[in-house]
């Protein structure tokens, strides 16, 4: 069933165990608010940190360790045609790093050398970031450590950003699901098994035109919205080719808002009243209670994808 507005709302109803995980979606849930809970109590309630999610069990870990290695295959796509600097090479010692700087407009994946070590980081705007690292050591009295640029996205040259792209695209498909979950639970069960529920949507709107999903689809359309597929995938894949030890480690695929979902499911499904409560009685009516769009799935099939 889906969430319904006007009456009590359950958060999962009623108990299932999806196909390759160890837990029901109730005890998986439970298991991202008490993760949740604890780091909020650390970090505040909507710290970076908080959103981490619990250790992977072994079904999100094998789906885990596929992507990282879609990650890298596509980073080192870029290092084997000379596209990307790689710190330690032959000739790095060689090279006069404050010609590879951000400061500019571009796209970068960088790297900045912390006393305890390399950290891999991504920018949409080079300069943005320089600033932010600048004055963050400079209130702590801190020197600024060397900051450079590894891949310089918005300057690759057209023919290997159209290689890059397609290679991203073709492999994110394997992670994309059938449908896309309808219900609370659905999205659970789905997390559960596999990535973070937020990246198999960007996943899917990608991969999607909006004439299959006109809620969800159309993603390329978007602005920004391949850059950051790229940016947080080349992260990754820098991340796992350098061994860099510091940072937040794959980004895109370690972070989850579930647990602070289930958290405050009381106040997301007040909101949601508040919502509908804008809308006159025949537009609810006319919507049948809820927002919806048909979507065709991968077998060409159409369903109902309800936004609430």
């Amino acid at each position: 069933m889906g969430i319904t507005v006007g009456a009590d709302v359950p958060l999962l109803l009623p108990a299932s165990k999806p196909a390759g995980s160890t837990s029901s979606e109730e005890e998986y849930l439970e298991l991202a608010k008490g993760n949740y809970n604890a780091r909020a109590q650390t970090h505040g309630p909507f710290a970076f940190e908080t959103m981490r999610r619990a250790t992977p069990n072994a079904s999100q870990t094998a789906v885990l360790w596929k992507y990282l290695a879609l990650c890298e295959k596509s980073f080192t796509f870029l290092v084997d045609r000379g596209y990307a600097l790689v710190p330690g090479g032959t000739y790095f010692n060689y090279i006069d790093i404050t010609r590879f700087t951000i400061l500019d407009n571009n796209p970068h994946v960088y790297l900045i050398n912390l006393e305890t070590g390399p950290k891999v980081g991504v920018c949409g705007v080079g300069t943005v970031r320089l600033l932010y690292y600048m004055a963050f050591f400079h209130e702590r009295g801190l020197p600024v450590p060397d900051i450079y640029s590894i891949v310089e996205v918005g300057t690759l040259p057209r023919d290997i950003q159209l290689q890059l792209v397609r290679m991203m695209l073709e492999g994110v498909k394997q992670f994309v699901p059938e449908r896309l979950p309808t219900t609370v639970r659905e999205a659970v069960g789905m997390c559960s098994t596999g990535l973070p529920i937020h990246a198999q949507y960007l996943f899917y709107t990608l991969t999607t035109s909006l004439e299959e999903c006109k809620v969800f689809g159309g993603g390329l359309e978007m602005k920004s919205f391949l850059l950051r597929l790229v940016l947080m995938m080349l992260e990754s894949g820098a991340q796992k080719y350098l061994d860099a030890p510091n940072g937040a480690k794959h980004e895109g695929v370690s972070y989850c808002f579930l647990g602070c979902c289930g958290a405050d499911w009381d106040i997301i499904v007040a909101d949601i009243r508040v919502f509908f409560g804008k809308f006159a009685p025949e537009e609810l009516r006319a919507r049948g209670g809820s927002a919806s769009s048909s979507c065709r799935g991968k077998s060409g099939s159409s369903r109902t994808v309800s936004i609430c």
